[in-house]
């Protein structure tokens, strides 16, 4: 729960439309179409956002890294590139997302002090990338979904932001209880899969009850002529392709319904500020736990 009038917090995870396909980073960049778009919209709904890129992508696209920037969007980091936290070993993951912030920092001009975890993928096998990403200098994480996946997931985790760490703030995306399970509404193949009357009315009740919404996007997802070629399996065809036609307008209407969207805070205090006490008294014990 949050302290203060429910936030509105818009989130972009920049990655391009292979990504997941090492065998395809050599393909013409699809990049630009899809954010190019977001932020013609952001422009458009007078809303700011908090973008997550991959170095990779920031490589192959500082003009449009610094576009964001001089829009009056944050920056935050994704990691070099696209891996699962839980698939790495701690000092490389340390070493390589403390190299990851240098670089955007020196790309874009400004302080990253948030990052995200590619596929969400701090999970109870990966809490060690806790105590990794306060040591490399972040102030803000949005690594933990609290729901049930299978490839990420923390399922009783915090659903309103928490103190993951000292000085780490944990801000998790949007789910909703129903039926006592936590459903993913605020983003990604849940906001493409999802009616738009039903995550409005979820975003409403969300914000009725006193707590922040976070919505996520990729460019991708608005990239219609993107290449219906990629080597997925049937469900994961269907998790990239199903409902891309719709972001565009899905989002629209979500930033012009419930008022000006915002980046996600970029300090420790100014993140602090958003934490309810309950939220941080129903954190499991292995969340909040120090590295001894």
């Amino acid at each position: 729960m949050a302290k203060s009038q429910p936030r509105l917090f818009l989130t972009v995870d920049v990655e391009d439309f292979a990504v997941d396909f090492l065998d395809r980073t050599h393909l013409p960049s699809r990049l630009p179409f899809g954010l190019e778009r977001l932020l013609q919209l952001f422009e458009a709904e007078q809303a700011k956002s908090t973008f997550f890129w991959l170095v990779q992508c920031a490589r192959r696209h500082p003009e449009l890294l610094r576009r964001a920037v001089a829009a009056g969007h944050r920056i935050g980091l994704h990691g070099l590139d696209h891996q699962f936290v839980y698939l790495q070993q701690p000092d490389a993951f340390g070493r390589a997302i403390r190299q990851g912030r240098m670089e955007l920092e020196d790309l874009a001009g400004t302080f990253v002090t948030t990052y995200r975890a590619p596929f969400w993928s701090v999970t109870r096998q990966s809490l060690w990338a806790l105590d990794e990403i306060l040591g490399a200098g972040f102030q803000v994480d949005s690594s933990i979904f609290p729901t049930k996946n299978h490839q990420y997931g923390i399922p009783d985790a915090p659903i309103d932001p928490y103190l993951v760490r000292p000085g780490l703030v944990e801000i998790p995306p949007s789910v909703a209880r129903v039926l006592g399970r936590n459903v993913p509404f605020g983003g990604g193949f849940y906001l493409r899969a999802l009616p738009s009357w039903m995550t409005e009315r979820l975003v409403q009740r969300t914000q009725a009850q006193g707590r922040n919404v976070m919505l996520y996007v990729h460019p991708w997802e608005l990239d219609v002529d993107q290449p219906r070629d990629l080597p997925y399996g049937l469900l994961g065809r269907f998790i990239h392709y199903h409902g891309i036609h719709g972001t565009e307008a899905k989002l629209r209407s979500i930033l012009r319904r419930f008022g000006r969207a915002e980046a996600l805070p970029e300090t420790f205090s100014e993140a602090n500020r958003l934490i309810h006490p309950a939220a941080q008294t129903g954190a499991p014990a292995d969340l909040i736990m120090a590295r001894p």
